[in-house]
This record gives C-alpha cells, structure tokens and sequence, in this order.
C-alpha cells in the first residue's frame, strides 16, 4: 500500500494551522497596543489647552508608526535589536 506523503518537505511555509495561530496572535496583540497607545493619547485630550492641542495628531502619528514599524520573520519572537527581559525568554 503506498502512502501520501507527509514528510516536512511538504507543508506548508506558514507552518499550515499553527502559522495561521501565530499570525493571527501576532494581528490581535498590535490590534491590543494600537488601540492601547491611541487611548492613552485621545483620552487626557480635552484637558489640553492652547498648542498643547497639537500633541494630539503627534502622538497619534507616533503610535501609528510604531505599529507599522519593522517585524521580524517571526512576529511573536524577540527581535535582535530589541532586549529581551529575562534574556532567556527569547
């Protein structure tokens, strides 16, 4: 009887199911962080007076980029040129 092949050569580059979790955890924790930065900017917002008005589109802008900013191959792993608290949890 022959058998399908199942060797690792096979699957899938996103690691099929489990890379489908991984990025759908990676999407879900910038979603978390996204909405997390712009509240605490929009939030203390009305108490602002005269140009402290414009901290608001800046820090907004701010946290736009950082959500955009560089991913490594893997979204939940450390990246190298960030440091990892406790070292080996990288």
């Amino acid at each position: 009887m022959s058998r399908p092949d199942t060797g690792a050569l096979m699957s899938p580059a996103g690691g099929g199911a489990r890379g489908r979790q991984r990025r759908l955890a990676a999407v879900t924790i910038r979603v978390a962080v996204g909405c997390l930065g712009a509240a605490m900017i929009v939030l203390p917002a009305p108490e602002l007076t005269g140009r402290a008005g414009a901290l608001l589109p800046a820090g907004l802008v701010l946290v736009a980029a950082s959500l955009a900013g560089p991913r490594s191959s893997n979204p939940l792993s450390c990246a190298r040129a960030s440091p990892c608290w406790p070292p080996r949890a990288c």
